[in-house]
């Protein structure tokens, strides 16, 4: 299901325009539902950055507790690229950001070359 939540009636106009604008750009109707946040839960441990925790060796040698797997910018940023999500380019530049070694930065690459065909581009 693809859905906007939104927290203020100015959050719900844009997303009503943004909606708009995608599909007068694909020239289809979007199938998308416009509604309003409630209280917010965090997903139990288990789903926190699911596609990073397939590989618990990065996680553990991360030092990425379930706290951290929830929280961390660098969990968010390795579970995208081993999603399949990012360009080349934007890897190279975050793998010394976010602190990998060489050995973890390159098996990221090779992930990706056996799952998405090819190099980093999604």
């Amino acid at each position: 299901m693809s859905l906007i939540l939104y927290h203020s009636e100015d959050q719900k106009r844009i997303a009503e325009i943004s909606l708009k604008k995608e599909a007068h750009k694909r020239n289809e109707k979007l199938i998308t539902e416009i509604a309003p946040a409630g209280t917010f839960y965090p997903a139990e441990d288990y789903h926190q950055k699911y596609r990073l925790q397939a590989h618990p060796w990065l996680c553990e040698a991360l030092v990425l507790t379930p706290e951290l797997l929830q929280t961390s910018h660098t969990a968010a940023r390795l579970n995208g690229y081993l999603a399949g999500v990012g360009k080349e380019e934007d890897f190279e530049k975050d793998a010394a950001k976010l602190g990998l070694t060489e050995k973890m930065a390159s098996y990221i690459r090779r992930h990706f070359k056996d799952n998405f065909g090819g190099s980093l581009y999604c």
